[in-house]
């Protein structure tokens, strides 16, 4: 069973570079450390937030095949890791506040029998 989990979050467009180095530091952590992870893929997108012309929407999408394993494996990676944490307060610093603008995780999972793959084109 493929699933997936959405997270979304705001940042000013002027902090926009500064995002991408924070963001991308935390994934090279994770990937350096794929035993306290738990997914297959993670990708990231950004769009101009339509009712904020000076803020952009940022969105994850992680890739897994069991709901609790990945949450567990997110919830226990911080503890006693102070370098995890000083990611994440990197993280959530460079967000527009409040906290409360932060959608909530979305998990979706996959209708298989309804994938499409186009062996002839490579996947993006």
């Amino acid at each position: 069973m493929t699933q997936i989990d959405i997270g979304k979050m705001r940042v000013k467009k002027e902090n926009h570079a500064r995002a991408v180095e924070i963001f991308a530091d935390m994934l090279r952590y994770q990937h350096a450390h794929p035993e306290l992870f738990y997914y297959s893929r993670t990708r990231s997108f950004f769009m101009d937030a339509p009712d904020a012309p000076d803020e952009e929407i940022w969105m994850f999408i992680d890739e897994y095949d069991n709901r609790e394993k990945y949450w567990n494996a997110l919830i226990t990676s911080v503890d006693g890791n102070p370098l995890l944490l000083e990611k994440l307060h990197a993280c959530f610093s460079i967000l527009t506040p409040p906290a409360s603008r932060l959608a909530p995780h979305e998990t979706w999972t996959e209708i298989e029998e309804m994938r499409i793959s186009f062996e002839h084109r490579p996947l993006l």
